[in-house]
């Protein structure tokens, strides 16, 4: 899976890039700006690529599918996580499968960002470390759940989450 990098040359220029390592990312952007020295490759940080996608007050506008899972309230470290808000699934009758949770998060988030270390699969939650890199589909993710359909769709084989 790839992840978000941030690549800085010499001249300035600053550009991100989606790729599965640093090295890959350092290739890529040698590849995009050839012939520039590069002085910085970085993951991008998960809070920051959402800043990025959703301006200084991410937090509030993204409160109903994400939230801080801090330790001390309003104070940040790098041990903090963000927590994809638990939804429900639902059948074409409108029952909830709890199951259909697991069924989620398991089958297609796990696939998508399983090998990311900075993304924890427990206590039935989907925790994405705050400061650790942002998966490259981060944003999109949190698009589908913005959009309304949650992370889930009635079908426990449709695939819900771009890849």
């Amino acid at each position: 899976m790839n992840m978000l990098w941030y690549i800085e040359f010499a001249s300035g220029e600053e550009i991100q890039v989606e790729a599965p390592t640093c090295a890959d990312a350092a290739a890529l952007a040698h590849r995009r700006v050839p012939g520039a020295i590069l002085i910085e490759v970085s993951a991008v940080p998960a809070w920051y690529a959402l800043e990025l996608a959703y301006g200084n007050l991410w937090e509030d506008l993204l409160a109903r599918v994400i939230r801080p899972d801090s330790p001390a309230p309003g104070v940040w470290s790098d041990h903090d996580w963000l927590a994809l808000v638990p939804t429900r699934a639902l059948d074409a009758d409108g029952t909830i499968r709890p199951t259909g949770i697991a069924d989620y998060r398991h089958r297609h988030l796990h696939r998508l960002w399983g090998n990311i270390p900075s993304v924890r699969f427990d206590g039935g939650l989907v925790r994405i470390q705050a400061f650790g890199a942002a998966p490259a589909n981060l944003i999109a993710v949190v698009n589908h759940y913005l959009r309304g359909d949650g992370p889930l769709d009635a079908s426990p084989t449709a695939p819900c989450a771009p890849n």
